[in-house]
């Protein structure tokens, strides 16, 4: 598939999600991690994914795919990407693959030192200029992205729409508590004093005499 430059559109008000979805993702997230506050993201999303695709698949409909990286991500921005999952698969299905019409929606997840990095790509058809229906869940999805920090980039490909979510990683803190460790103190420079030796065996000695 190939990429052109990508596009920017205006980011309006948020609205709300659409129905039949968001509700259902948190719970499912967030029951198995109760009182965590990271998640195991990877094995979520191919859960996530298996339920979308019994759930909005149909015959002759498109096929839905995951490949993941197993890595733990704090619990807000796991469940802020699994509802920006939900909302961008749910799209397609819906808008980019009318009745008979087969093809593919493909959800990858990678993590490397500096960001995140979330696509969900389809084969349906894409998304015009000039706007169609799948404005109002790519406007929501967006909305999403830039609560928690991150980039939603649509770039315009041949045959199909390409989402691409980017999240920086959090700067480093202390381990476990959280608190950025104190910055170490030095220890003074001790200064050693040289003496010359005297150049004869015996140390002169003078005695005033107080009388």
């Amino acid at each position: 598939m190939l990429t052109a430059p990508a596009q920017s559109t205006a980011v309006p008000v948020l609205g709300e999600l659409p129905a039949g979805m968001g509700v259902t993702t948190v719970s499912a997230l967030l029951s198995p991690i109760s009182g965590s506050t990271r998640v195991p993201f990877g094995g979520h999303l191919r859960d996530l994914c298996h339920d979308l695709g019994a759930r909005l698949g149909r015959s002759g409909g498109p096929r839905l795919t995951c490949v993941a990286a197993d890595e733990a991500l704090p619990t807000g921005a796991g469940t802020m990407l699994a509802l920006i999952v939900d909302l961008l698969v749910t799209d397609a299905f819906a808008h980019a693959f009318p009745p008979g019409r087969g093809g593919r929606i493909a959800v990858s997840f990678t993590a490397d030192q500096e960001a995140w990095q979330l696509t969900v790509d389809d084969s349906g058809i894409a998304i015009r200029s000039q706007g169609n229906s799948r404005d109002n869940g790519l406007t929501i999805a967006r909305q999403l992205v830039l609560r928690i920090g991150g980039r939603l980039d649509i770039p315009r490909v041949i045959g199909g729409t390409r989402c691409i979510v980017s999240l920086p990683r959090p700067e480093p803190k202390g381990i476990d508590s959280g608190i950025s460790p104190p910055p170490r103190l030095s220890r003074p420079e001790r200064r050693v004093r040289k003496v010359k030796p005297c150049p004869s065996a015996e140390l002169a000695v003078s005695i005033v005499d107080p009388g």
